[in-house]
């Protein structure tokens, strides 16, 4: 039954069609909802990062992005992330960023995207995600977690978790998510924004600047399926139809680009004190859903063995795109 929604969710937004149609709205999308892929977690699952503190809704305001557009936008994430990753055995963690967030945005127009992008999760890869962790969460976070909480489906509601609040120590934040991750972003690193031998700034990430290259191609004229973008023989069946040699989430039928890559926004600070303090503090590490533990976070299979692929140095990329 469950499978059966999903499939009808599919034909009805043409989720086949993803990684072969141009994403014209890519980079308005990623303005308004700034997210990064970013590795893997230490378990295996594909790490996510987004910057809800850092958002910007004047393209949605505008009319510039719609609702559906966001929609179609976080469609293509997904299954990029299934080709890419692990098909139907990709598991995905987010962390959330709400620093910077005020009060006075939590709005219709917040709500209406946040349930965008839970509504793909839901209907289109409902066993994907298994936690979506909250950092630099304000003292006042736990006043409006209702409101949000009425537009998410309690599939998505259950995995949130407090993992840090605003005015965590950077070092202690940076553990917890050394802890987690096997990349910490740089702008995560104590002090903020330190380099060491293996962090990279969110948006430099390959995994990301690969989803980029690949929107390139489409915003070119090339369909990622046919010209075998995924190592995949053209014409081949995952090459061709999404569905031909998967099962589960990606089976059955299968949120103008630069030139160049532009840095990442920077995650937003602590909160300005003169933001409305409508709830109280809470300690680190409070659970906002049903109580979703660290610990139970499932394992997944091992990434299958890396398919022949183009060479994938962020040089190499770049000068790719820089091309495209």
């Amino acid at each position: 039954r469950r499978w059966a929604r999903t499939a009808r969710w599919r034909r009805e937004h043409d989720a086949d069609g993803a990684l072969r149609r141009p994403q014209p709205k890519y980079h308005a999308v990623k303005r308004t909802y700034p997210h990064y892929l970013h590795g893997r977690t230490k378990r295996g699952e594909v790490a996510c990062f987004e910057l809800l503190g850092a958002l910007d809704v004047t393209p949605l305001k505008s009319g510039e992005v719609s609702a559906e557009d966001a929609l179609q936008h976080f469609v293509f994430v997904h299954e990029f992330i299934a080709r890419k990753f692990d098909a139907e055995e990709t598991r995905l963690v987010t962390v959330m960023d709400v620093g910077g967030l005020r009060f006075s945005q939590v709005d219709s127009t917040l709500l209406t995207l946040i349930s965008t992008t839970s509504k793909v999760l839901e209907n289109l890869v409902p066993f994907r995600a298994t936690t979506i962790y909250v950092i630099n969460a304000p003292a006042w976070f736990g006043a409006v977690f209702g409101a949000i909480a009425r537009v998410l489906p309690s599939s998505v509601r259950d995995k949130l978790k407090v993992l840090g609040r605003a005015g965590i120590d950077p070092s202690k934040l940076e553990r917890m998510l050394g802890d987690l991750l096997e990349d910490v972003p740089r702008e995560y690193c104590a002090p903020r924004g330190a380099t060491n031998a293996t962090s990279v700034a969110l948006g430099q990430h390959d995994d990301e600047l690969e989803m980029l290259e690949a929107v390139c191609l489409l915003n070119n004229g090339g369909d990622l399926l046919r010209d075998g973008f995924f190592g995949d023989e053209p014409g081949s069946p995952r090459s061709g139809d999404v569905g031909g040699a998967r099962s589960a989430d990606d089976a059955a039928t299968t949120t103008a680009l630069p030139t160049v890559v532009e840095d990442a926004p920077r995650p937003p600070g602590p909160p300005d004190d003169r933001d409305d303090d409508a709830g109280q503090a809470y300690d680190d590490d409070d659970d906002v859903g049903a109580g979703h533990a660290a610990e139970s976070l499932p394992l997944v299979a091992a990434a299958p063995a890396a398919r022949q692929r183009r060479p994938t140095t962020q040089g190499g990329r770049r000068a790719r795109i820089a091309r495209l």
